[in-house]
């Protein structure tokens, strides 16, 4: 035997092993083809809903806003239980719905949302932990993507389907509560999710055992953000307080001029028949001084005429 191939086989070895190996471990390149699938994953691209910056839902916003301030400003707050009222659930609903965040990073996003300005950190977390109570009782965690039944037809070793092949949303149990062109677009936006659903899982169905395997157990990791991604998100989150602020300021002048001119007409109304009700008075004083007046000269004459 030739020592140099004996030698070339012995490394090759190795080499030919790893790189099956390595074959087994990669997502196959089918020939089926779903839009929600990209690079072993689901990819499923969803704006944020935004209800905070709807006019009825923004009103709501500012009203909850002057109700907690005077609850913070109670005496015995610090001892006293904190519920969000029944009125303001709505408002509740609006904002939790189609967020994917878990309960306690919603929860402290929304109470700092809906706190007036310079609130009393001291009870702070109690409104936090009411908002997580109002949270469970009106709305449940739905997924969308590949389906618990189908997932348990597929050979996997997590109890769980991965993260890499489901989403979560926030679903409201009652959207008849919000406004109406809202309740429509949060409708078209299940629709969406729902769609998606059954195109991605039918898609994995129709792939062969192994290939179904591979997806489902291949691990992924979450992609990190980086330092800039954080920076731009933090800037744009200021920009956005700022702009609601501003609109917020605005719509207050807006509000406080609209009441002076309001007290002003008011003032001109009354002043106004303020004056008409003088002239009148004046005008019955000179008749009634004038009636008197020929009283006096008719007696006169009658006194002469005796």
């Amino acid at each position: 035997m030739n020592p140099d191939s004996e030698m070339t086989n012995s490394e090759n070895t190795p080499i030919s092993f790893i790189s099956q190996k390595m074959e087994t471990l990669q997502v196959p390149d089918n020939t089926l083809v779903c839009q929600y699938f990209k690079d072993g994953k689901l990819y499923f691209n969803e704006p944020k809903l935004r209800a905070e910056s709807h006019d009825i839902i923004a009103e709501k916003l500012l009203a909850y806003r002057k109700y907690r301030a005077s609850v913070e400003k109670e005496d015995n707050i610090t001892y006293n239980t904190v519920e969000i009222p029944p009125i303001y659930l709505d408002l509740i609903a609006a904002l939790v719905q189609d967020s994917e965040e878990p309960l306690t990073v919603l929860s402290s996003r929304l109470d700092d949302l809906l706190s007036p300005f310079l609130r009393n950190e001291f009870v702070a977390n109690k409104f936090e932990y009411a908002i997580q109570k109002a949270v469970k009782k009106i709305a449940y965690k739905a997924n969308y993507g590949l389906t618990e039944e189908v997932y348990a037809t597929i050979e996997h070793t997590a109890p769980k389907i991965p993260w890499h092949l489901h989403i979560s949303r926030w679903e409201v149990r009652n959207i008849q509560v919000l406004p109406p062109d809202l309740q429509q677009i949060i409708g078209l936006r299940r629709e969406n999710r729902q769609q998606m659903t059954n195109v991605f899982t039918g898609f994995i169905q129709n792939l062969s055992s192994t290939e179904r395997s591979v997806i489902v157990n291949t691990k992924h990791r979450r992609s990190p953000v980086s330092h800039k991604e954080l920076e731009d998100i933090r800037i744009k989150q200021v920009v956005e307080l700022e702009q609601r602020k501003k609109e917020e300021e605005e719509k207050k002048a807006q509000n406080e001029a609209k009441r002076l001119l309001e007290e002003e007409k008011k003032r001109q109304r009354e002043e106004e028949k303020r004056v008409r009700d003088e002239e009148k008075r004046v005008r019955d004083e000179e008749k009634r001084k004038r009636e008197d007046e020929k009283k006096k000269k008719a007696q006169v004459k009658k006194k002469k005429k005796e």
